[in-house]
């Protein structure tokens, strides 16, 4: 158990990782049910980047969102903040591309 939290500690420190890791998510490399939940939550008024922080470490270290809370809520503010900004620009990005691809779908409108 310790070593799953150790790594998802790992996962939110490393910047590089942390991105794409998140970036796999959004966009279903950890399969349908994720991508479409995630899209439905990136619509809704959900902190989206504590819901993504933990989302990976359910489906990557196979953590309860307890246990995430908890390793987030271990880290610095100054780690907080990185790995904040990270997924903050991350969903920024990826709202962007979804709003791009839906107006495509619609037949440019």
């Amino acid at each position: 158990m310790n070593r799953r939290i150790n790594d998802y500690k790992e996962l939110l420190l490393d910047t590089d990782y942390l991105e794409r890791e998140a970036s796999h998510l959004l966009f279903g490399d950890y399969g349908e049910d994720i991508y479409f939940k995630a899209r439905s939550v990136m619509q809704s008024r959900m902190n989206k980047v504590a819901w993504l922080s933990q989302q990976l470490a359910v489906a990557i270290f196979n953590l309860t969102s307890q246990q995430a809370r908890e390793v987030y809520l271990s880290l610095s503010s100054d780690d907080q903040e990185k790995a904040n900004k990270v997924l903050t620009d991350l969903i920024n990005g990826w709202d962007n591309d979804t709003d791009n691809e839906l107006t495509d779908e619609l037949g440019g409108e």
